[in-house]
C-alpha cells in the first residue's frame, strides 16, 4: 500500500510561521516530527534541489525521509524547445537529477495558455470530443504536447515517470479533465498525478475524472478543499478554501479506499498551500490520512 508524503514548501512554511510566533521549529526538526506522524517522504521542487540539494538532502537522509517526486517547471507555450536542443538538455539534466535524489516520479507544470486560448478550451469543457478537436488545431496546445514527449523520451531511458496533474490556474492546458485526458492519449509514455483538490477549482467532479483517467494515474496528491462561509456564493473561490486532509469536503477516503482495493504502490502527497498554521495542517492530514490507510 503506498506511502505517506508531504510537499517540502510546507516545512518550509511551517519553519517560518513557528519562527514568527516566537516558537520557531526548524527545518530538521520538523522533517523529524514528519517521520514521526508517519510520513516517509517529501515532494519537492527542482529549483529548491538544485539551489539547495547539498544541504536538503543530508536533511532529508538525516530524518530518514526520502523523496517522493520532483516538480518541475517548463513553460512549453512561451518557451516550445530552446534552440540547440536546449530542451533534450534540460530533460536529461532533470532526469540525473531525479536519479540522484533516489525518485522516480517528475512532475512537469507545463505552461499556461493565453487567456483568449483559455476560454476557447473552457468553453468546451464538457465535450472530449469538442475539447480533443480544438486542441489538435491549437499551436499552444500541440507544443505542450511536443515538448512533454521529450522529456517522457528522456525519462524513459532512465526508468522515471513523468506526470502531469489537473492543475489549478484556470488558464492551465491540464486545469481540466478532458484536456488531460487528451495529453494522455497523445503523449506517449505520459502518467497522471491525480490531484484530488484541483478538479473542484474547474468546478469538475473528482470522481468522475478519477474512473476516466484511473488508466493513466500513478501519483496522487491529497488535497482537500473547504468552504469559506466569509466570501459571496456566488464566487466560485468560496469552495476551494484550503484545509488540512480530512478536514474538507472532497471525497479522499472513497478514492483511497479505491486505490487500495487496485494495489496502489506509490506516494499519497499531502498537500495544502495557502494554510495559516502548516505546522497543525501537516499532523492533522498525517493523522487523518494513516486513519484511513
Amino acid at each position: 500500500m503506498g506511502n505517506l508524503a508531504v510537499f517540502y514548501d510546507h516545512i518550509l512554511e511551517a519553519e517560518r510561521q513557528t519562527r514568527e510566533k516566537g516558537a520557531e521549529v526548524s527545518v530538521s526538526e520538523m522533517l523529524k516530527l514528519c517521520q514521526d506522524w508517519g510520513i516517509s517522504a517529501v515532494e519537492i521542487n527542482s529549483g529548491t534541489l538544485a539551489e539547495s540539494g547539498d544541504t536538503v538532502l543530508p536533511m532529508l537522509e538525516a530524518a530518514g525521509l526520502k523523496i517522493s517526486g520532483i516538480c518541475h517547471r517548463h513553460d512549453f507555450v512561451k518557451n516550445p524547445g530552446g534552440a540547440g536542443g536546449a530542451l533534450e538538455e534540460e530533460a536529461r539534466d532533470l532526469m540525473e537529477m531525479a536519479r540522484r535524489a533516489g525518485t522516480s516520479t517528475v512532475l512537469i507544470v507545463a505552461g499556461f495558455f493565453s487567456e483568449e486560448d483559455a476560454r476557447e478550451i473552457n468553453a468546451r469543457h464538457w465535450s472530449y470530443a469538442e475539447t480533443a478537436a480544438w486542441m489538435e488545431q491549437s499551436s499552444a496546445a500541440c507544443q505542450v504536447r511536443d515538448g512533454l514527449a521529450v522529456f517522457c523520451r528522456e525519462a524513459e531511458r532512465h526508468g522515471i515517470r513523468i506526470v502531469v496533474e489537473d492543475f489549478d490556474r484556470w488558464t492551465s492546458p491540464t486545469a481540466m479533465l478532458f484536456q488531460n485526458l487528451w495529453f494522455m492519449k497523445n503523449v506517449p509514455g505520459l502518467h497522471f498525478a491525480l490531484d484530488t483538490g484541483n478538479f473542484a477549482y474547474s468546478c469538475e467532479d473528482v470522481l468522475k475524472a478519477y474512473e476516466v483517467l484511473l488508466p493513466y494515474i500513478s501519483h496522487i496528491h491529497c488535497k482537500d478543499r473547504a468552504v469559506n462561509a466569509a466570501v459571496p456564493e456566488t464566487d466560485p473561490r468560496k469552495y476551494i478554501a484550503a484545509c488540512a486532509v480530512g478536514d474538507g469536503y472532497i471525497p479522499i477516503r472513497t478514492i483511497v479506499d479505491k486505490e487500495k482495493a487496485r494495489g496502489y504502490d506509490d506516494y499519497f502527497v499531502i498537500e495544502h498551500y495557502g494554510m495559516q498554521d502548516q505546522y497543525e495542517g501537516i499532523r492533522r492530514s498525517a493523522e487523518y490520512m494513516r486513519s484511513i490507510l
